[in-house]
């Protein structure tokens, strides 16, 4: 079933960028395979990716961050392999701003003890099941002490009930460093809204950028899966964009809703074409010259069945939290 969103149905005069017949489909399916939304910045209008993400409650934002074969990158002999995960519905996510004068405008940051909780808590429960070690708490405490000190003291309180996992915390300063430095010592990273964005962006950048990396939108009754990347205007309709980060984000999508099979499928067949090189768009071309959007995709469909040793078998979806919140 598909729909339209974004610029397209603003201009079509819906007012929220989503038609009603859309989000009636989201709450039918309960799953979103999603393009990246064009909307016109800085002009007041409501953003459709903001309003999914309040409608459904998709309070985690979930970016895996892995090397993948063939891709030049400075940090190709490291180990690279994180998960960020990201509140996505609070902090200044929480679209709450006016004009305190003709001339001053007033964002607020909405941090809740149970908005807290649960993304602490989600960061847990996906290490537990995916067999990380280490959750790692990145917040800018020192600008927002109040804000920022309830995410952490929320990220103690969950912690506790989980000592098989070692947890730390980080100053949004020093993850970023270690993000650089020391990536291997990163294993799944907690952050609030606002601090997410800088160390997400510079991870998938030493993966070899945003076109690479796919994420996911997670909520008890709904889940959207979509590249990291925004809309790039500039490669639209062009038939040079990578189309990695959409693939692998669909790979997550059929994880989540238990097509093991087809999503291992299109793994390795992605992941030989990799590292084959010969059929990938310029932005990946090392030995070859680049091809097209459609070359590459048509070389992974020639691939499906192709192994590829890289890859990690892994029979799980997306975590969901049955409650809002555990706390009395």
């Amino acid at each position: 079933v598909e729909h339209l969103a974004g610029d397209v149905a603003l201009q079509s005069g819906i007012s929220s960028g989503i038609s009603d017949e859309a989000v009636d489909a989201i709450a039918r399916t309960g799953t979103v395979f999603k393009g990246p939304l064009t909307t016109v910045l800085g002009s007041g209008g409501k953003n459709p990716d903001t309003t999914i993400r309040k409608l459904f409650e998709l309070y985690a934002n979930v970016r895996p961050v892995m090397l993948l074969p063939g891709v030049r990158s400075a940090y190709a002999n490291q180990d690279v392999d994180m998960i960020l995960v990201r509140d996505n519905i609070e902090d200044f996510h929480a679209g709450m701003e006016h004009m305190q004068t003709p001339d001053v405008i007033q964002s607020l940051n909405l941090t809740s003890r149970s908005g807290s909780e649960r993304i602490n808590r989600f960061s847990f429960e996906l290490a537990r099941a995916y067999g990380r070690d280490r959750v790692t708490c990145a917040i800018n405490a020192g600008g927002m002490k109040l804000a920022e000190g309830l995410f952490r003291r929320m990220f103690e309180e969950v912690a506790a009930d989980y000592p098989e996992i070692v947890a730390n915390h980080l100053g949004l300063e020093a993850c970023v460093q270690t993000v650089v430095t020391k990536p291997a010592h990163l294993d799944v990273v907690v952050t609030s809204n606002m601090s997410g964005d800088i160390p997400g962006d510079l991870a998938a950048g030493m993966a070899g950028g945003l076109s690479l990396v796919p994420s996911a939108n997670i909520g008890t009754h709904a889940a959207v899966f979509e590249p990291a990347h925004g809309t790039v205007v500039d490669l639209a309709g062009q038939n040079f964009a990578n189309p990695t980060a959409m693939l692998l984000s669909g790979v997550m999508m059929l994880r989540h809703i238990g097509a093991f099979r087809a999503a291992s499928q299109i793994e390795h067949a992605l992941y030989a074409t990799l590292e084959e090189g010969r059929y990938v768009t310029p932005d990946l071309a090392l030995t070859y010259p680049g091809v097209t959007t459609e070359t590459f995709v048509k070389a992974v469909i020639d691939n499906l069945g192709e192994t590829s040793a890289l890859v990690v078998e892994r029979d799980l979806g997306m975590i969901v939290l049955p409650t809002v919140a555990t706390w009395d």
